[in-house]
């Protein structure tokens, strides 16, 4: 029965990102001030949604994390990684959600902040990843499941290097490399 509520955990998560990540993409501290103000005040009901529904996803790999970890997989590690995923994913909510509070009254220099942030914390998000994807990697059994984690925790540590020097590089593959993962590891 455990195995079957981690991967239903783990499918939910999925399905929420997916959703989340499907309804809007906020922009990043490449767009003009002008452009991000547009955006956030046209999109802000569907930001809010959004967000919110990535918040949900958050919970949802939480207790898949946990789930995993009371599985044969038996590291703590697993569960903390998986913690520091969600933490870092909800952080990654501020940056947007204080936006979205402050769109009709944010500065052009504050606006430039929350959209620097905005990367600042997606790079922690992806070193979280990395480090959960490691603590898989460490605890699973087949070479497969081994070889598959270790290759998101290369993707994810790539991808953190890349947002810090402002490189839109593996923007799609790393978090689908991540999601992958997920999938796999609930269908299994």
């Amino acid at each position: 029965m455990a195995r079957r509520t981690a991967g239903w955990w783990g499918l939910g998560f999925v399905v929420l990102l997916l959703l989340s990540a499907g309804m809007v993409t906020v922009p990043g501290r490449g767009a003009t001030v002008q452009a991000a103000l547009g955006f956030y005040r046209e999109n802000l009901g569907l930001i809010l949604v959004a967000q919110v529904i990535g918040l949900i996803a958050a919970a949802a790999f939480v207790l898949f994390a946990v789930e995993l970890q009371r599985q044969d997989w038996g590291r703590p590690l697993l569960r903390y990684a998986g913690v520091a995923v969600a933490a870092a994913s909800v952080v990654t909510a501020v940056p947007v959600l204080w936006l979205c509070m402050a769109a009709s009254t944010v500065t052009s220099a504050m606006l430039t902040g929350l959209l620097v942030a905005s990367d600042i914390v997606d790079t922690v998000l992806f070193l979280a990843i990395a480090g959960f994807a490691t603590a898989i990697a460490i605890a699973a059994r087949p070479q497969w499941a081994k070889a598959l984690a270790l290759a998101v925790a290369l993707l994810s540590i790539v991808r953190a290097v890349l947002l810090i020097i402002g490189s839109g590089l593996l923007e799609v593959s790393a978090p689908v490399a991540f999601l992958v993962l997920v999938l796999v590891l609930s269908v299994a």
